[in-house]
């Protein structure tokens, strides 16, 4: 996380989020059991990203129901009200956060192919599927791929999702995510798309609730 983005918060980052913050992997999943703060550490990552790279961040945030976004965003206000005004950044009928500097933010749902379609074309840098193990098959995942890029060719786009154990996404998750290494391990995979094989990094973090220091100090 960048100093600036560190000197203008009321909070840090625990271990294990900073971990993911930085882990460099194409695609992260950042998962474990309900406390650790997950949701708060993906919105990190889009701070960081954000005080970063400025008018060229652009980030889309998503749950797998429209419904489901309210946590999240009830969340992102708490977090970056602390800093920018509510009022100001958040345009509610967009459904987006847009920071001083110019990034964006985008909160929205996908829960079938049809929602994905809506994404084609678009750019995002930073892509965030909060409780990933509710979508029940990979196949949307893989097609939200072809949107993780950027018009700047400094910009490493990342996808890094959060999830709880269980759901109907359990097994592809955790083939996908967990079986094939350590956590922590990056580990190098080649899919084909297209007819054209590409490779992408993929990493496990997992969270846990003794990484909540606060919580564990108050016998949550």
């Amino acid at each position: 996380m960048s100093a600036a983005v560190e000197n203008r918060i009321a909070f840090y980052p625990f271990p294990r989020q900073e971990r993911m913050i930085r882990c460099p992997a194409d695609e992260i999943f950042f998962g474990g059991g309900r406390g650790p703060g997950k949701t708060l550490g993906v919105l990190l990552k889009w701070w960081a990203f954000a005080d970063r790279w400025g008018p060229d961040a652009k980030g889309l945030l998503l749950r797998r129901t429209l419904k489901g976004l309210t946590d999240v965003e009830s969340k992102a206000k708490e977090v970056f009200g602390k800093v920018y005004p509510v009022r100001e950044c958040w345009k509610d009928q967009k459904k987006e956060w847009q920071f001083p500097n110019g990034a964006i933010l985008r909160l929205n749902y996908l829960d079938s192919e049809d929602d994905v379609l809506q994404y084609q074309g678009h750019e995002y840098g930073l892509i965030l599927p909060d409780e990933l193990t509710q979508w029940k098959d990979e196949r949307n995942f893989e097609l939200l791929i072809a949107c993780n890029r950027s018009s700047n060719p400094e910009i490493h786009p990342q996808i890094i999702a959060t999830g709880n154990p269980g759901g109907p996404g359990h097994l592809w998750v955790k083939k996908r995510f967990i079986d094939i290494a350590p956590p922590e391990t990056i580990v190098t995979v080649e899919k084909e798309h297209g007819g054209k094989v590409y490779t992408r990094t993929r990493c496990f973090i997992p969270a846990l609730l003794t990484d909540n220091t606060v919580m564990m100090a108050t016998n949550y």
